[in-house]
């Protein structure tokens, strides 16, 4: 059977009942078992943070589908990735000496 995800992976969430945990990066543990509905389900950490589970529970750790994971390229750099999405825009111009910041006349 052909899964999204294998142990050991780092993935990021693209699913779930309440899509409260899209957009976070996790490692993917053991498998659990099948689910009748939703297939292949791994136990997951979460690699910054936490997880909501369709409970409500909150943890770095849960169980979740196979089709809610997409795997991460293992030479994705995490930290330079959210560091970038992050940079402020560089200061083009000396506000100082810049006309836009002048005292009208």
């Amino acid at each position: 059977m052909s899964t999204n995800v294998e142990q050991g992976d780092k993935a990021v969430i693209i699913g779930g009942t309440d899509n409260l945990n899209c957009g976070k990066i996790v490692k993917v543990g053991q498998y659990v078992g099948d689910h009748s509905k939703l297939g292949v389900i791994w136990h997951i950490r979460s690699l910054g943070l936490p997880l909501v589970t369709e409970y409500g529970a909150v943890g770095m750790e849960c169980d979740c589908a196979d089709r809610w994971l997409k795997k991460l390229p293992p030479e994705t750099n995490l930290l330079a990735e959210v560091e970038e999405l992050f940079r402020p825009a560089p200061i083009t111009a000396d506000a100082e000496n810049d006309n836009r910041f002048a005292k009208a006349a």
